[in-house]
């Protein structure tokens, strides 16, 4: 409700316009909002300044409720309070009985700030905010429509047969409460739909025929129970994802390589399952460069890698492995430094993949053990992967 109100003095002519609001929450506010614009003798807004103001409630005559304020002027003279908020002079805010039927708001100002009021202004309450009139009242009318039950004491809940059954089930009825009654936490789901899928919990959008279809399908996404049980391949496979059967026999008892440790090697060493004869080891032996038994052909340096990739060039031992590459020329020397504990190696040139420019490369003479750079296009040094 807002209202606007015009006062002249006997003394000075002085204008005040006032205009109130008050407005009702979801709980009692207990105070209600009030604005007003502040005028001089001259019609002049009084702007950016302290004002002295009292408020009071009337009921008849009687004053039952009266409060200061110093509220600050903006700068278009306006004052913004909130009734019930200020120094209390008598009476209490809370208490009002605003079913009485003509309630007055009765505002005294001082312009200069203090409580010289030369101006007054009182206006009749033509209307009552809704929450504070609620939470007094005694009418059962009144109060059967507030959903929210504000202001309700126990025992009006309790005599309130028309909400009794609407607890926190804000603005449904009681017919709609029985009608939902059974619908507990399934939003928007009538009776009807909540008993078709009444055990389907936790099972969204599936209905219960499809439920009943997949009830022994626990974890198994996607399988149906028949599917599961033709599906003998993944029977054992178990948390072995991507692992087929055989797989799985062939790892079952070694999970988690219980009791397996890394083999040690050591330089000039023939290894079967390495494919060759050490050359270089890492400190802790486990890691190193392996050298293949026997040369893989003799030719150009772009046609190496060809004799490499070619299992027929290599021994049975090193035929399986295809990682085969040439050595750099730090490691033609390597090989060349053990060759005699390798064997199968000619007094010629080794190729090494290290490159000497665009057109040449380095290679080895294993007969005096010194590295040249020659034309990558030559056909007849050798190869040892």
């Amino acid at each position: 409700m807002k209202f606007t109100n015009s006062i002249r003095t006997s003394m000075c002519i002085t204008v005040l316009t006032l205009l109130l609001t008050i407005s009702s929450f979801a709980q009692a506010p207990e105070k209600m909002s009030y604005q007003a614009v502040i005028r001089d003798a001259e019609n002049a807004l009084v702007t950016s300044q302290q004002v002295g103001m009292q408020i009071s409630i009337l009921q008849g005559d009687v004053a039952v409720y009266e409060e200061t304020q110093t509220p600050t002027s903006n700068t278009n003279g306006l004052v913004s309070l909130e009734i019930g908020e200020g120094t209390v002079i008598s009476g209490s805010f809370t208490a009002i009985d605003w079913s009485v039927d003509t309630s007055f708001i009765k505002i005294e100002t001082d312009p200069t700030g203090g409580t010289n009021y030369t101006i007054t202004g009182t206006s009749q309450l033509l209307s009552v905010p809704y929450a504070l009139y609620a939470k007094t009242s005694s009418d059962a009318s009144a109060v059967a429509v507030n959903s929210d039950k504000i202001g309700y004491t126990e025992a009006l809940v309790s005599a309130n047969t028309d909400v009794a059954a609407n607890t926190a089930k804000t603005g449904i009825t009681s017919e709609q409460t029985s009608s939902i009654t059974a619908n507990t936490a399934k939003t928007g789901i009538s009776s009807g739909q909540s008993d078709a899928i009444i055990a389907n919990t936790a099972k969204t959008v599936i209905t219960s025929d499809q439920s009943d279809a997949i009830t022994a399908n626990t974890s198994k996404v996607g399988y149906t129970e028949a599917a599961v049980s033709a599906n003998t391949a993944v029977t054992a496979n178990t948390a072995k994802t991507v692992i087929s059967l055989e797989q799985s026999d062939a790892i079952s008892a070694n999970t988690a390589k219980v009791g397996y440790t890394e083999p040690t090697y050591f330089v000039k060493n023939f290894y079967e399952e390495l494919g060759g004869y050490v050359i270089e080891i890492s400190a802790s032996g486990k890691h190193g460069l392996v050298a293949a038994r026997i040369d893989q052909g003799t030719s150009n340096w772009y046609n190496a890698i060809n004799l490499l990739s070619n299992p027929d060039n290599h021994d049975a031992a090193g035929a399986d492995f295809k990682d085969w590459r040439m050595p750099t020329y730090r490691e033609l020397n390597l090989i060349y430094e053990n060759k005699f504990g390798i064997g199968g190696f000619t007094d010629t040139y080794y190729w090494s993949s290290t490159q000497y420019d665009a057109n040449g490369a380095w290679l080895q003479d294993y007969y005096n053990g010194n590295q040249y750079n020659a034309s990558k296009s030559g056909t007849s040094s050798k190869v040892r992967a």
